[in-house]
């Protein structure tokens, strides 16, 4: 793996005011580069052989105003909490809403809106963020570090661990849109010709398949109900055990589907026992695949969910003023069980929390293959 690194910009505005960004490049000698951001440990552009399949933006100004959090590292806690509110140690906490009366990926300034504070050494790109104690309303003071590591055999690797000083929620996942048939813009000449065709750009064609046998319904604020599982043999729409056009059914009248306007529901995964690890790295377990038949991306964690978010109300100018609407890309989030601090379940309920004694140690990969 080699690692390089170049100045992306300076922040001019906000809670990070005055600091700058930089852009590391991983690559290996197998024609796969990663390009990462400090800001918001954000994945820039995932490329194979120079296809790149990430969506993104071009300068800091995209990220500065990244409603869709293209690419990020999400935290203290992805997802949705339900009305913002949790009980911890016996003390309530009420966080911010800034989803529809939940409370999203962290709140109002979530560690994708942070700069993080880079390392490179022969285990990778070391990347930390220490969250204080009350920050966005969460106890305890947070160490946080994201390691990015490229391997030869094309697999991106993002080890998560954290530490603090109080129990504390906390759940992370990485918030990357894939298109794997992304516009090919190397030949600068000819991207005036392509923005026509790239404002239809879609992944309803592309075929997925989910480690999967269960999925959790939503409420209608899209908050994942475990009280409400439902076995994949019981719902053809969301059933992707066998590798489906995402398009085939999201259009179908559902419930579900139509509160999302498609979807953007988490799935409970099954082991499975495959691995991309080595002594470095946690086993992990595949967790979905997706194809568009020239380019496969395989993602694999330790963590039991993925949630599956297919665009629906992407609406923004992305890299090489490509218009990225609606199903443009779709976001495959390895995390642990939605709104896990109010689960019934104290298993469930204690995946969500770290304490002194009990760090976050997690692992999600993206391996990118030509077919």
């Amino acid at each position: 793996m080699q690692v390089t690194k170049k100045l992306f910009g300076k922040i001019e505005s906000g809670p990070e005011l005055g600091k700058e960004v930089e852009i590391y490049t991983l690559s290996n000698d197998n024609g796969m580069e990663a390009n990462i951001l400090t800001y918001g440990a954000t994945i820039q552009s995932l490329s194979l052989n120079g296809k790149d399949v990430a969506l993104g933006y071009d300068n800091l100004k995209g990220y500065l105003e990244n409603e869709g959090c293209l690419g990020a590292t999400i935290g203290r806690v992805a997802n949705r909490i339900k009305d913002g509110k949790f009980t911890l140690n016996g003390k309530d906490y009420q966080l911010a809403l800034n989803n529809g009366g939940n409370t999203l990926h962290g709140g109002n300034v979530g560690f994708h809106e942070r700069v993080f504070t880079p390392t490179v050494d022969s285990k990778g790109l070391h990347l930390t963020y220490i969250s204080p104690a009350g920050e966005e309303g969460f106890p305890g003071e947070v160490v946080f570090v994201v390691t990015y590591c490229l391997d030869d055999d094309n697999t991106l690797h993002m080890d998560y661990n954290a530490t603090t000083t109080a129990d504390t929620p906390f759940q992370v996942t990485n918030h990357s849109y894939f298109n794997l048939d992304l516009p090919d813009f190397a030949a600068s000449q000819t991207a005036a010709a392509e923005k026509t065709t790239a404002e239809e750009l879609s992944i309803l064609k592309h075929e997925l398949q989910i480690e999967a046998d269960a999925y959790d319904k939503n409420d209608e604020t899209s908050v994942a109900k475990p009280s409400e599982r439902t076995a994949l043999t019981d719902d053809a729409i969301f059933d992707f055990r066998s590798p489906k056009k995402i398009g085939i059914d999201i259009r179908k009248e559902s419930q579900q589907l139509g509160w999302a306007k498609g979807y953007d529901h988490a799935f409970v995964l099954r082991k499975t026992g495959g691995t991309v690890t080595d002594a470095t790295h946690k086993k992990n377990e595949e967790a979905a695949t997706l194809t568009n038949g020239k380019l496969t991306l395989k993602i694999f964690t330790t963590m039991g969910y993925l949630h599956v978010y297919t665009g629906n109300y992407l609406d923004m100018e992305g890299k090489q003023g490509i218009y990225y609407g609606e199903n443009a890309g779709v976001a495959l989030e390895a995390e642990h069980e939605p709104n896990a601090i109010n689960a019934e379940d104290v298993a469930t309920r204690e995946k969500a929390i770290i304490t002194p004694s009990k760090p976050l140690n997690e692992t999600i990969s993206f391996q990118l293959l030509e077919n």
